[in-house]
């Protein structure tokens, strides 16, 4: 299962309970969420990585809105 934008980890923990055999990998480029997720997401099969998915290269974060 491929989570992009995993935020905190709320549906990590979901799919983890409800597919105990899948593996996840989840994505979040917020580095506080991403600790968060780490910590919700503790005893999952989860590869977890601080990274998102763009159309280009680059951080979400250096655009200003």
């Amino acid at each position: 299962i491929l989570d992009a934008g995993a935020n905190i980890g709320a549906s990590v923990v979901y799919f983890g309970i409800v597919f105990p055999r899948a593996h996840i990998v989840a994505l979040e480029p917020a580095r506080d969420n991403f600790e968060v997720l780490q910590a919700n997401a503790s005893g999952i099969d989860l590869d977890a990585r601080c990274a998102a998915i763009g159309a280009v290269a680059g951080s979400p974060f250096a655009t200003r809105w």
